[in-house]
């Protein structure tokens, strides 16, 4: 496996983990799971982050954006 496939492959994986931690904060009230949650999102960016440093893709620049969020320009 290359390594760019093996990285394609774990953010694909770090997508779905934020992903669905963000979904079950939405889905509680209950500000200490919020927390968590936000908390496992950060630790999978910062886990993508490092990733793309370590192939050499430091120079690119990505904006971590929730599901409840647009991309719409202003």
């Amino acid at each position: 496996m290359s390594d760019d496939l093996f990285f394609h492959s774990i953010n694909n994986q770090l997508a779905v983990v934020m992903g669905n931690a963000e979904l079950l904060g939405l889905k509680f009230d209950n500000r200490k799971t919020q927390e968590t949650c936000r908390e496992i999102q950060a630790a999978a960016s910062k886990i993508n982050k490092l990733m793309y440093e370590y192939i050499g893709h430091n120079g690119v620049h990505r904006n971590t954006m929730g599901l409840t969020q647009t991309n719409s320009p202003s």
